[in-house]
């Protein structure tokens, strides 16, 4: 990684990054606070066979699993295309990154570096939600932090997992229109199949894509099945896509 280049991709992006978490936190918030609500009109049961009684901190948490796989997949997707953009595509797409290379920095730095700051961004950006989310959960009664902050890292997991699918079609095959189809198309094709597979309650559509290997909805009431192992492939796809970034991104003809 290099440093320069990391402190430089920071002061060019902190805004965007501060811009996206704010509205992201903002729709969380608002989801907090109509809970109250949504329970006062029966929507928080669950249904089938004899009704569950639940305590107030798993009645929570329920309802944060059915909001925040949706909103933390939808708005940081577009944080993170708008980032692959900027400092992957764009600059590939313009030429713009004929001086950085020429400075002497080499292409694996580019890349790795642009890898890091993304990862970096989405920790921010996540752990800035689980801490501020987590305090404005607290009106609403006691709830499970450790289940809170399991939900948000899986989101955050998954999330990155696609996010790096966008920055390798990027690094690999930008400025074409198959870089375009895989940095901007897969991550909305895979959010429209994950939407209509909850819309529809289909366990085989959320299947399908990344967004749905995880089902945290029965977090309330224990951990899900399993969940180790999807990390260890959500984990794998990143160091996978990461590698390949470089390795393509190292052998392609610039136009510099």
């Amino acid at each position: 990684m290099n440093m320069p280049l990391f402190k430089m991709f920071i002061k060019k992006n902190w805004m965007i990054l501060a811009g996206f978490t704010l509205f992201f936190l903002f729709e969380l918030l608002a989801c907090v606070f109509l809970m109250e609500m949504i329970d006062g009109m029966g929507f928080l049961g669950i249904g089938g066979g004899e009704e569950k009684v639940m305590s107030t901190g798993e009645k929570t948490i329920f309802y944060m699993s059915t909001v925040m796989p949706l909103l933390g997949y939808m708005f940081p997707m577009v944080f993170y295309i708008f980032i692959v953009y900027r400092i992957i595509f764009r600059p590939i797409d313009t030429t713009s990154l004929s001086p950085v290379l020429a400075s002497g920095v080499k292409r694996k730095e580019y890349i790795a570096t642009a890898a890091m700051f993304l990862i970096v961004s989405l920790v921010v950006m996540f752990s800035t939600i689980f801490v501020v989310c987590g305090i404005s959960m607290l009106y609403l009664g006691s709830f499970d932090w450790g289940k809170w902050a399991f939900m948000c890292y899986s989101v955050a997991l998954s999330t990155t997992a696609v996010a790096f699918i966008s920055f390798f079609f990027a690094s690999a095959f930008a400025p074409g229109n198959l870089s375009k189809l895989g940095m901007i198309g897969l991550p909305i094709l895979f959010l429209v199949i994950f939407m209509a597979g909850v819309q529809a309650e289909s366990e085989i559509l959320m299947k399908l894509v990344p967004f749905g290997w995880k089902d945290l909805t029965d977090l309330a009431f224990g951990f899900p099945k399993l969940w180790w192992l999807w990390d260890i492939i959500f984990l794998s796809i990143i160091s996978i896509l990461i590698t390949a970034s470089i390795v393509l991104f190292k052998r392609k003809q610039l136009s510099i």
